[in-house]
C-alpha cells in the first residue's frame, strides 16, 4: 500500500499471527506494520481459538507445524465458527508439496506463504486478501439493502393491490388512476436501487472472482483449488440473477401501472380497425406461426379511435387468447375476427383453450386479477383493456364457445366530442 493508501489505526485492518517461533512472528509484524495493519499475535492453536473471537481480525496468518493444535486443525475450528467462515486464512509452511497444499484448502485456508519469507510477497499476498475481505463486506452490505429495498417494494406492491382491488369495487375507476400514477412513482424508486446495485454487486463479485483465480496457481493444485470454489461462485452468481429478476418482475409492474394512469392519453384518427388488427398482430409472428391462427377480417371503412390504445386492447386479448390455448390445447387455435354492425363495429378474439370458469368471469376485468402462475402475469392487461374500451364509449363482453373463450370488443364508428 501507498501512505495514501495507509489508514488511521482506528479503521486499520488487523491481522492475527499465529506461531510459536518468535522469529517468525518479529519478521511478519515488520513486514505488514508499515503497511498500516494492527498486528496481534497467538503462539499456538489453542490462543489463536481464545484470542480471534475477542479481536475479530480481518485476517489470520497461521502456521501449520505448531504443537498441540496444528495450523490444519486449528484452521478447522475457526471454520467451525460463524463468524470467522468468510475470514481469510493463509497458511504459513515451509513444506510446499501438493498434498499439504491441497489439505490447506480443504480445511479453509484460503492461501499459503511458504518459508523463508520474503516482504514483498507477504505484503502482497496480505493486501490482496485485505481487498477481497473489503468486497466481500460491501457484497454482503449491499445484499442486505437489496433484500430490505425488495421488502419494501413488495410491500408497497401488495398495499397497492388492496387498495386499488377496494377501489375498483367501489367504482372509483378515476381516482384509481390519479393513485396509481403516485404509488407507481414510489414503487420505481427501490424499483430502480434493486436494479442499479445488483449490477453493482454483479461487478463487485466478478471482480472478486477475479482476484482470488488471479492469486491461484495454474497447476495442479490450483485447479483443484479452483473446482472447490466453482460451486461457491456459481450459487452466489444465481442469487445475482434472481435479485435481478425480482426487481425486473417489479418493474413491469410499475409500467403497467403507468399505462393503466396514463391510457387516458392519445389522439383520435379516422382508422381501419383492419388495419390496426394486422399491425398489431404481426408483432406477435414469433407466438403465432407456432399455432393454427387466422385472420377473419370483414370489410369496415373506418372509424375514429386512438390506434395505439386500441392496438393494445388487441394485444392483450391475443396474447392471452395464445397463452390459454398453448396451456390446455394439444392443437392450439386463436381466430380473430372482425365484424360490421352498422354504426358499430366490433371485434372477437375466440381461442380452445378451456374457456373462463364462470365463477370467474365477473372478476377478470378487476386490476391484479390473473389466473396465470407467479411470474407470468401482471393481471393488468385485462382491466386496462376494459378501461379503453369503456373511454372509447364501447363495451367489451367474453363468453365460453364450447371449447375455450371468445372475447368481442364493440366500438362506435365515431366519438363524438365528449370522450
Amino acid at each position: 500500500m501507498t501512505a495514501a493508501e495507509k489508514l488511521d489505526l482506528e479503521n486499520a485492518p488487523s491481522v492475527l499471527i499465529v506461531d510459536d517461533i518468535a522469529t517468525n512472528v518479529h519478521v511478519l509484524s515488520q513486514a505488514l506494520e508499515p503497511e498500516g495493519y494492527n498486528i496481534s499475535v497467538a503462539n499456538s492453536g489453542e490462543a489463536a481459538l481464545k484470542l480471534a473471537p475477542k479481536i475479530r481480525p480481518d485476517i489470520i496468518l497461521l502456521d501449520v507445524m505448531m504443537p498441540g493444535l496444528n495450523g490444519f486443525e486449528t484452521c478447522r475450528k475457526l471454520k467451525q465458527m460463524e463468524d470467522f467462515k468468510e475470514t481469510p486464512v493463509v497458511f504459513i509452511t515451509a513444506r510446499s508439496d501438493a498434498k499439504d497444499i491441497v489439505e490447506g484448502f480443504e480445511s479453509g485456508g484460503s492461501d499459503y506463504i511458504t518459508k523463508p519469507f520474503k516482504f514483498e510477497e507477504v505484503c502482497a499476498r496480505v493486501n490482496t486478501h485485505f481487498k477481497m475481505v473489503k468486497l466481500l463486506k460491501e457484497r454482503e452490505e449491499m445484499i442486505k439493502n437489496l433484500k430490505e429495498a425488495h421488502r419494501k417494494a413488495v410491500e408497497a406492491t401488495e398495499e397497492l393491490k388492496a387498495t386499488q382491488s377496494q377501489l375498483v369495487q367501489n367504482e372509483k375507476m378515476a381516482s384509481l388512476g390519479e393513485m396509481v400514477s403516485g404509488i407507481g412513482h414510489e414503487i420505481n424508486n427501490p424499483c430502480n436501487f434493486i436494479l442499479t446495485h445488483s449490477v453493482t454487486l454483479n461487478k463487485n463479485f466478478r471482480k472478486l472472482k477475479e482476484i482470488i483465480e488471479g492469486i491461484i496457481p495454474n497447476d495442479e493444485t490450483g485447479v483443484r483449488v479452483k473446482k472447490v470454489l466453482s460451486p461457491y461462485f456459481e450459487k452466489n452468481m444465481d442469487s445475482i440473477a434472481s435479485i435481478k429478476d425480482g426487481a425486473e418482475r417489479i418493474a413491469e409492474i410499475v409500467r403497467s401501472l403507468r399505462n393503466f394512469a396514463r391510457h387516458g392519453e392519445g389522439d383520435l384518427h379516422d382508422v381501419d380497425l383492419n388495419d390496426v388488427i394486422k399491425s398489431t398482430t404481426k408483432l406477435l409472428n414469433h407466438q403465432t406461426k407456432h399455432i393454427d391462427f387466422k385472420l377473419e377480417l370483414s370489410e369496415l371503412g373506418e372509424i375514429e379511435c386512438s390506434p395505439a390504445q386500441i392496438g393494445q386492447v388487441i394485444m392483450n386479448l391475443v396474447s392471452n387468447a395464445i397463452y390459454a390455448a398453448n396451456k390446455n390445447s394439444q392443437n392450439p387455435s386463436v381466430h380473430v375476427r372482425t365484424l360490421d354492425l352498422g354504426d358499430k363495429v366490433a371485434f372477437e378474439v375466440q381461442d380452445n383453450g378451456g374457456g373462463v370458469p364462470d365463477s370467474l368471469l365477473q372478476k377478470i376485468f378487476n386490476p391484479f386479477f390473473t389466473t396465470k402462475p407467479v411470474g407470468e402475469g401482471t393481471g393488468l392487461g385485462l382491466s386496462i383493456s376494459f378501461k379503453i374500451v369503456k373511454e372509447h364509449k364501447g363495451e367489451i363482453q367474453v363468453h365460453n364457445n364450447g371449447e375455450g373463450a371468445t372475447f368481442r370488443v364493440i366500438l362506435p364508428r365515431k366519438q363524438g366530442f365528449n370522450r
